[in-house]
């Protein structure tokens, strides 16, 4: 038997999706009788989507640093059906780029031309013009170039991409001047002055001319006055015939350098104090030049530096060492300890403050402080971090002191980079000259009585005040028909008679302690 197969056709590049491709293979054989045969099978396929994407041609430019270019491109679907293309301009020097529907092919932009934030669809081999546009920064270097990346990508096959690069050459002036820039402090805190190092060098040929340095003082700080120097000598702030002004409605630095030949270096210098911020606030310093060029004016930027403000961690704490009650004239203790926490950062300039209350006197405190009546002033310097300080205050009850006052005293702490503190130690209660207060109560012991009959009387005396109380007499006048009844007195030491036996005065023996009682009996 002999048999012939026939196989399918290639399928054509470009050829479109769904388009159907039919295959036929037929059969020939010879049969034992010498007769001919055949027989014949049909095949029909469908062409599936195959994505694609085209974009040129590839552009380059020379330009200046503050401008924009702009390159004109043209995309085409090369797969097989319709297809929406992305489009995606990427600048290597990390500049602004944009992409642009070039809707009236002109190869500039203009006003009907729309920003790309979706993708173009366009029909199998359809072509749509582009414009990709790059901003140039000032602070591109004279003679640097940068590459764009123009990718043209397929939403259906996104591995179906293809890629221009654009070039961008910065004219040369040759003269530019760099800048550099360094902070003495990586970490700072309120109160602190830094310094800012501006240098410059002129690279090239030929000369950079009328070179201006410029400055902004940072946010979160205040110039020093009079700190601005060039190459180590001091200029004044005013706008005089030295280089350096202290411009201070624009709250910046200038230093106007003149002409710097290729090859010459400098450096410029400035302080400024760090205002009250808060922790962890970034302090950002820039500088800036300006200067002439052979082809223009010309500028150039220093690199960003940073300084960190930290905050120490205070707390303050005032303790009654003892005793908690004391009487005139005798000594009290008292600790005042304050504690910073913050492992990287000083309390700057720690002063502590105690009023006393009324009542107590200074004696003597370690270490000593400054006394101004009853404000006591320690003046301590720097705190350092985790580290603790104690105060040491004794005081005295003071004459003026009556009856029992409670105090309770308080301290204060400042510093140049801490907020105000205040703390109170436990009541103190202080023993004075004491009060004199009596309680007398009279009862008779019976409801009645007749002619002839005694009558008993007791007398209760309290001492209600806060002192002994000693050498008492009670005066007691009887009723009209009432006499005296001899030696019946229990509790006195004596009795006196006067006005016929009516008017007693009886002397109570000993003293009475406050609270304490006297109880005398008589008839």
């Amino acid at each position: 038997m002999l048999a012939t197969l026939v196989s399918p056709t290639t399928l054509r590049a470009q050829t479109p999706a769904g388009t159907p491709i039919t295959s036929i293979t037929v059969l020939t054989f010879v049969g034992q009788n010498g007769l001919t045969y055949t027989a014949a099978d049909t095949l029909t396929l469908l062409v599936g989507q195959a994505g694609g994407a085209d974009v040129i041609p590839p552009r380059s430019v020379v330009t200046d640093p503050s401008t924009t270019v702009t390159f004109a491109h043209t995309i085409t679907n090369i797969g097989n059906a319709t297809d929406g293309l992305t489009v995606s301009a990427t600048s290597r020097a990390g500049w602004v780029t944009r992409v642009y529907r070039d809707a009236d092919n002109s190869g500039t932009l203009t006003a009907g031309d729309q920003l790309l934030s979706s993708p173009i669809t366009l029909a199998m081999g359809a072509t749509a013009p582009i414009l990709v546009q790059e901003d140039v920064p000032a602070a591109a270097l004279r003679g640097s170039t940068d590459s764009v990346d123009v990718r043209v990508a397929s939403t259906f096959d996104p591995t179906a991409t293809d890629l221009v690069v654009d070039a961008t050459a910065i004219r040369a002036a040759g003269i530019r001047v760099d800048l550099g820039k360094s902070v003495n402090q990586a970490t700072t805190t309120v109160g602190d002055v830094v310094t800012y190092t501006v240098t410059y060098s002129a690279v090239g040929a030929g000369t950079a001319t009328s070179l201006v340095i410029t400055d902004v003082i940072p946010a979160g700080t205040t110039y020093v006055p009079g700190t601005m120097r060039v190459k180590g000598a001091s200029v004044t702030d005013a706008l005089d015939v030295d280089a350096g002004t202290f411009d201070g409605p624009n709250n910046n630095v200038v230093f106007r350098l003149g002409d710097v030949p290729a090859g010459q270096n400098g450096n410029v210098t400035f302080q400024a104090r760090v205002n009250n911020v808060p922790a962890q606030y970034v302090i950002t310093n820039v500088a800036k030049a300006a200067y002439g060029t052979p082809i223009g004016a010309d500028s150039s930027a220093s690199p960003q530096v940073q300084t960190t403000s930290l905050l120490p961690q205070v707390a303050l704490q005032k303790q009654l060492i003892g005793p908690a009650s004391a009487f005139i004239g005798q000594l009290v203790q008292y600790r005042i300890r304050y504690t910073n926490a913050a492992p990287n950062v000083s309390a700057r300039s720690v002063v502590v403050v105690d009023t006393l209350g009324a009542g107590l006197a200074f004696v003597s405190s370690v270490p000593a402080a400054t006394v101004n009546g009853s404000v006591l002033t320690w003046t301590m310097g720097d705190q350092s971090p985790s580290s603790t300080t104690d105060i040491m205050l004794t005081v005295r009850v003071a004459p003026s002191v009556v009856d029992t006052v409670i105090v309770v005293n308080g301290a204060a702490l400042s510093a140049t980079n801490v907020g105000a503190q205040s703390a109170v130690a436990g009541p103190l209660q202080m023993i004075g000259t004491g009060s004199y207060s009596l309680a007398l109560v009279k009862r008779a012991d019976v409801v009645e009585a007749g002619m002839g009959e005694t009558v008993p009387y007791t007398l209760i005396i309290q001492n209600t005040g806060t002192t002994p109380v000693g050498t008492l007499r009670v005066h007691d006048r009887l009723p009209a028909a009432g006499r005296y009844a001899t030696k019946s007195v229990i509790g006195a030491d004596s009795v006196r008679l006067a006005g016929g036996g009516r008017d007693l005065t009886i002397f109570v023996p000993g003293t009475i302690a406050p609270g304490a009682t006297a109880t005398i009996r008589y008839a």
